[in-house]
């Protein structure tokens, strides 16, 4: 079974987007603070599985007409 990087990116993001809703809905700073850090955490794993998607789209393409 393999990992579908595009799939996983989503989920990531959503999560990351529905901490940033709960951030935006509660009147504590520190709650506030602490899901919108768990929010950037999501965000940076989604972008980490947008590079690996990305990098199987393009697996052995290169810009150097050399090779």
């Amino acid at each position: 079974m393999t990992l579908n990087y595009r799939d996983e990116a989503l989920k990531e993001r959503s999560a990351g987007d529905t901490l940033l809703g709960k951030a935006v809905t509660t009147d504590d700073i520190t709650e506030k603070a602490a899901l919108a850090s768990r929010a950037a955490q999501h965000f940076a794993v989604a972008g980490r599985f947008e590079q690996l998607h990305f990098e199987t789209l393009t697996g052995g393409l290169t810009d150097d007409p050399e090779l």
